[in-house]
């Protein structure tokens, strides 16, 4: 039961990463876009 738990935590925790990590990648690069056009 505990490693089952564990797993789904695991899980969670790399979809949240990518939630997070995926948007500011996008608003960084849109960021230095912006940046080099001026």
């Amino acid at each position: 039961m505990t490693l089952h738990f564990e797993i789904v935590l695991e899980r969670v925790l790399a979809t949240l990463r990518v939630w997070v990590l995926c948007p500011v990648a996008v608003l960084s690069i849109l960021a230095f876009a912006i940046a080099g056009w001026r």
